[in-house]
């Protein structure tokens, strides 16, 4: 099970990306398999990381993945199982997905049910380092 952190604010343009972003390269960079969830319809750390790859700097230790509402959200996380950490960059408005990123269940239920998907605010320590 990966550590997942959501980098969230409901108020766009506060830097959301470019922490997920920051934070993800970070944990590579020491050896961590991580995977950057977009949950944000703009698409913003997916227009990164392809725009990344176009010009020959692909990430390294960094994949991407487009979860742009609730439910593509919730089926990343299950299919991301195999990292050691995993973003979530969500968008700049409260929404389901916001919501969710926060582990409380949606209004009127939906995907997650209240189980939590993020690391909580200040806790969150990251998994034991690779071998």
């Amino acid at each position: 099970m990966p550590s997942i952190f959501a980098v969230a604010n409901p108020k766009g343009g506060s830097g959301k990306t470019t922490v997920a972003i920051i934070l993800a390269g970070e944990f590579a960079k020491h050896g961590y398999s991580v995977a950057i969830v977009d949950a944000d319809p703009q698409g913003s750390s997916y227009q990164w990381h392809a725009s990344s790859v176009a010009r020959g700097l692909s990430p390294q230790g960094v994949d991407l993945v487009r979860a742009p509402d609730e439910k593509a959200l919730a089926q990343a996380i299950d299919r991301l199982d195999g990292y050691d950490v995993v973003v979530v960059d969500t968008p700049g408005y409260y929404g389901d997905v916001l919501i969710q990123s926060g582990g409380a269940a949606p209004p009127g239920g939906g995907a997650g049910g209240g189980a939590p998907l993020a690391a909580a605010p200040g806790g969150g320590a990251p998994p034991p380092r690779p071998p």
